[in-house]
């Protein structure tokens, strides 16, 4: 029995004790999975203290502490020292919406996807390389890190996105995704915590809870992550490195200058901080600058000997074709040359042969040039249909960032706007912690179903936030 009585005592969470089945601390997470899934739950709720809930429910506080443990490596919980245990931003997507597949009746503007428009330039080029004699040796394991003709390709390509220095380490990665992977196996450990902008790539976000990797969101403003901000951070606890998307940050399209740059560079030295770079955007920005606007230096410059720079190419190529060309100096060369062959054994030489042919023979400037195009179409559009809309600080990106004054949950939101007919995804999947302030949408304009298409879309979404808005000022 209880020691205590809870009669009249306010708890946040009150579970069913007749519903425990043994293990008890798995049904417990399993019950906490059920109230956030049916809404119970909300998200940044703090959950009744250890011992409070062990005497609620007449169990030994370690069975409620093992509970917890175990719904923090879900994504359900995340702790916060002194203050207690809350449900994840993401606690309620992570359950509802897992591997999203494009839905045939929805508008997409969710997947980012770097549109498709240049498949044919892609198609030329892989019959270019199945005529070659040597496409056999393409499909046994050697060279694991990219044959010689396809690091030089990196190269050229870390050239055209503003990287201006000759890195002493470049390498092949299945795309920026398996690039992260073997970063953050390759250069940290579980329990390592790792600086980041309150809101960022929830991919990595996902990575670090697989890993153990403690995420510590940092205070930033219009110019990125404030540099005294991460200072300060440094001082209070021990941080191991910084995940930075300096180009244009996803989801708020953030760029961040060369003068903060500079600034979060001197931290990092002083902190000796290991920097991983992901360069997102390089897509308009690359090729030295050509919208009138000089490139900004990139860490991998300021810092060679404290970063790794992820150079992403599906986007901006193709996205079938997953490969990045990850980017170090010596210093983390065989650390990060150790893990790509026991995270991939090898990354695809086939898919990298195809994607050196597009560098190398210039094809790759001619799509970099299309999809520019398509994106400042795009963006016009969408500046046309939200006149009102704040202007990115990063020019023309795949995607923009929107405050909006919507009622629900994130997934009521999601599943609101589905219903109407598009598909956009909200914050909360982008958010580090609860602390983080605002509602936001994340509308991708780089799925290419047709420009028709896609302003239908951005229309029908418009259409559905001004009917919120009505319904909000309608007095009931």
């Amino acid at each position: 029995m209880p020691f205590n009585s809870f009669d009249d005592y306010p708890m946040s969470w009150r579970p069913d004790r007749a519903q425990l089945r043994k293990p008890y601390y798995v049904c417990l997470v399993d019950m906490l999975e059920e109230a956030v899934r049916v809404g119970e739950l909300p998200v940044g709720v703090s959950l009744p203290p250890q011992r409070e809930l062990a005497d609620f429910l007449d169990l030994n506080p370690s069975t409620v502490m093992r509970a917890y443990a175990l719904a923090r490596e879900r994504g359900l919980v995340y702790g916060v020292t002194g203050k207690g245990t809350f449900v994840a931003p993401h606690a309620k997507s992570n359950l509802t919406i897992t591997a999203d597949g494009f839905d045939e009746g929805c508008i997409e503007l969710g997947m980012v996807t770097g549109f498709n428009q240049c498949d044919g330039m892609v198609a030329e080029a892989v019959r270019t390389v199945a005529q070659r004699g040597y496409l056999p040796k393409l499909m046994d394991y050697s060279n694991p890190c990219g044959y010689p003709h396809h690091i030089e390709a990196g190269r050229r390509w870390l050239s055209w996105k503003g990287v201006r220095g000759e890195p002493a380490c470049v390498v092949v990665t299945s795309g920026v995704q398996n690039g992260l992977v073997v970063t953050l196996c390759a250069l940290f450990r579980a329990g390592d915590r790792v600086a980041v902008d309150a809101y960022t790539f929830p991919n990595f976000i996902e990575l670090a809870k697989l890993l153990g990797i403690e995420l510590v969101p940092v205070a930033g403003d219009e110019r990125g992550m404030r540099a005294d901000a991460l200072d300060a951070l440094c001082r209070s606890v021990e941080v191991r490195g910084v995940y930075l998307m300096p180009t244009c940050a996803n989801p708020t399209t953030v760029h961040m200058p060369a003068a903060r740059r500079e600034k979060i560079a001197r931290v990092v030295e002083r902190r000796d901080l290991v920097v991983i770079e992901d360069d997102l955007g390089g897509t308009v920005e690359g090729l030295d600058g050509e919208l009138g606007r000089p490139v900004a230096p990139r860490f991998i410059d300021l810092l060679p000997d404290h970063t790794v720079h992820i150079a992403e190419t599906t986007k901006t190529l193709a996205n079938s074709l997953r490969i990045a060309f990850l980017a170090c100096s010596d210093r983390f060369r065989d650390r990060i040359t150790h893990a790509v062959f026991n995270v991939n054994v090898k990354t695809s030489s086939l898919d990298a042969e195809v994607v050196a042919e597009l560098i190398l023979s210039g094809g790759a400037v001619d799509i970099v040039a299309r999809k520019r195009q398509l994106m400042v179409e795009m963006n016009e559009l969408y500046d046309r249909i939200f006149s009102e809309a704040p202007a990115p600080s990063f020019p023309y990106p795949l995607f923009r960032w929107m405050p909006i004054e919507l009622e629900g949950s994130s997934v009521q939101i999601e599943e609101r706007l589905r219903a109407a007919g598009v598909r956009v995804y909200h914050g909360d999947r982008f958010r580090v912690s609860g602390e983080a302030s605002g509602s936001f949408l994340r509308v991708s304009l780089s799925t290419w179903d047709g420009p028709g298409r896609i302003e239908r879309g951005l229309r029908t979404l418009r259409d559905e936030l001004a009917g919120a808005s009505t319904e909000r000022a309608t007095p009931r």
